[in-house]
């Protein structure tokens, strides 16, 4: 009902204020809809699975077989506020400052969670930098909203896994840090989101993501505004 709210005010505000689409925060259909999908889907799965398999094979948390009901997750929340902040702010202050931005606030909605620490806290700085990275890149929402989505469904729904801190009562599998693991590596109470080695695969995702935008026509197209602007 609160992400209800949310989209109905910013539709009534993009159509009242700004006079323009709800598909320009990015939901623009091209020939590359389905394939920003699928990408976004496919590189969440096997991000998560490495993230749980680490551990796992480490010796420092259990995989076990739970339950076969699952849930979903929605996918576009996080995406279209992301889109607006990052639109908004860019316009004013740039691109950098519109990234910092979405980022922080990304990470400030997500802080009262259960089990919060500076790593968990870090990961989702990261997390926030990764996926605006990935949206610059495609130009698009499609692909990030399909990856959070995949994302989210893949640690509680399919893995077990505790999402920010949150757990998920109906997986496929269980995942529990074994006694007296490394919480660095399992994560802890905040789950997989909380280790390291998300943090190294959100980095690396990061980088990679922003320098294909900056290979990208569409960092042309924002240097271009840019210097308009600026002008």
């Amino acid at each position: 009902l609160s992400f209800a709210i949310v989209l109905g005010v910013l539709w009534v505000w993009l159509r009242a204020k700004e006079r323009r689409r709800f598909q320009t925060l990015g939901f623009e259909r091209s020939g590359q809809t389905v394939r920003h999908i699928l990408r976004g889907g496919g590189v969440a799965l096997a991000f998560m699975l490495v993230c749980v398999l680490v551990p796992v094979v480490t010796g420092q948390a259990t995989l076990t077989w739970h339950a076969s009901e699952i849930g979903s997750d929605g996918l576009l929340f996080v995406g279209l506020l992301r889109g607006f902040i990052t639109q908004a702010v860019a316009r004013r202050w740039g691109l950098i400052a519109a990234v910092v931005v979405q980022a922080v606030v990304f990470a400030v909605m997500h802080g009262a969670n259960p089990g919060m620490g500076a790593i968990p806290f870090a990961n989702l700085v990261l997390f926030a930098l990764f996926a605006s990275a990935w949206t610059l890149a495609e130009g698009s929402l499609w692909g990030i909203c399909a990856l959070h989505g995949v994302w989210n469904w893949a640690q509680g729904n399919l893995f077990g896994v505790a999402v920010s801190g949150n757990t998920v009562s109906d997986s496929v599998f269980s995942y529990a840090p074994n006694e007296g693991s490394i919480d660095l590596i399992t994560g802890g109470s905040f789950g997989i989101e909380g280790s390291l080695v998300t943090s190294v695969l959100l980095l690396a995702g990061a980088v990679i993501s922003w320098r294909r935008f900056r290979a990208s026509d569409h960092a042309r197209a924002s240097d271009r505004e840019s210097a308009v602007l600026e002008a």
